[in-house]
């Protein structure tokens, strides 16, 4: 359920007279029908809400860079946060047991939770082997 921006009505509606075109984009704003406030955008099927009116979240990328995954596995000692077993940076190098997964310590799949200013920022990152990071799921393990 949505609540719209006075947080007391939950019947939205997506206002089809605001059209933003951004080159092939194209979003509209998404209004309470009782209040007419602002209660986010509707862009590519996905519905984004405000924080405040200026102010729109957007769903992070998972995407971790090759130096970011290089500084967890380096800051671990190159082994698994949970067993300790070693691991390799990629199925190409020789050294260590098996390839490391990046996974997040709050949960991707909880972003609009996480306290922090980047969900894939390293703080929020471990380094875990394949058995482990199935065995976590979308619990938040440190």
């Amino acid at each position: 359920m949505s609540i719209c921006c006075c947080k007391t009505h939950t019947n939205l509606r997506v206002s089809t007279d605001e059209k933003f075109e951004e080159g092939n984009n194209i979003s509209y704003m998404i209004r309470c029908c009782e209040c007419g406030g602002k209660y986010g955008m509707l862009w590519e099927g996905t519905i984004y809400s405000y924080k405040n009116e200026n102010d729109i979240i957007k769903k992070p990328i998972r995407y971790i860079s090759k130096g970011l995954r290089f500084e967890v596995l380096k800051r671990q000692g190159w082994k698994c946060n949970i067993c300790g077993v070693h691991l390799k940076y990629s199925k190409k190098h020789q050294l260590g047991e098996k390839v490391a997964h990046m996974d997040h310590v709050h949960p991707f799949s909880h972003w609009r939770t996480y306290e922090g200013v980047d969900i894939n920022e390293s703080s929020n990152l471990q380094a875990l082997c394949p058995e482990c990071n199935l065995k976590k799921n979308k619990k938040e393990i440190n």
